[in-house]
């Protein structure tokens, strides 16, 4: 095989600290990355970045805490959080609702510890709510390890201050 002809994809850049110390030199560096990937084929709409590219971060659980105390929500020790992008506070108003009337539950196969094989995702969420006539993008849903049996809170920012709680059943098969 010719290493020099291969070409199987674009690939790819990863950048993180060492020490797991978050920096703000990081997220400099990787904007440099994205900006060295216009060979995509598309520019996103920051002028700089390639399309299709982006940036993954780890969700900040104490500041996450720290705003949901904020708002006046507490939050369980395992949560997730969905965010919607609209322009209308009618619509999120109405979506707040739908998703704060729902009760989701979710059937997953159990080991002989009683724990899950693997754990509950954010794509299963998202087609449990499609199913109850709520499409959010599974990226919008970040769930924070759900690996148990047990009744969770996931709270959905919807934007404009607009907060959703969804009520999550994890059972076993």
């Amino acid at each position: 095989m010719n290493l020099l002809s291969f070409k199987d994809n674009c690939g790819f850049g990863l950048l993180a600290s060492i020490d797991n110390t978050p920096s703000h030199k990081n997220v400099e560096d990787a904007v440099t990355a994205l900006e060295r990937m216009m060979h995509r084929g598309a520019i996103a709409a920051d002028g700089k970045s390639g399309d299709g590219s982006g940036l993954l971060f780890g969700m900040p659980d104490k500041f996450m805490r720290k705003m949901a105390i904020k708002e006046g929500i507490d939050l369980p020790e395992t949560y997730g959080i969905g965010v919607i992008f609209t322009k209308d506070d009618k619509l999120l108003n109405i979506v707040k609702e739908k998703i704060e009337n729902t009760k989701i539950v979710i059937k997953h196969k159990l080991g002989a510890n009683g724990h899950l094989y693997g754990a509950i995702t954010n794509k299963e969420v998202a087609e449990h709510l499609k199913e109850k006539g709520i499409e959010i993008d599974k990226k919008q849903i970040d769930i924070k390890q759900i690996k148990a049996v047990g009744e969770y809170s996931v709270d959905v920012k919807l934007g404009h201050g607009i907060h959703a709680k969804l009520d999550l059943v994890v059972e076993g098969e």
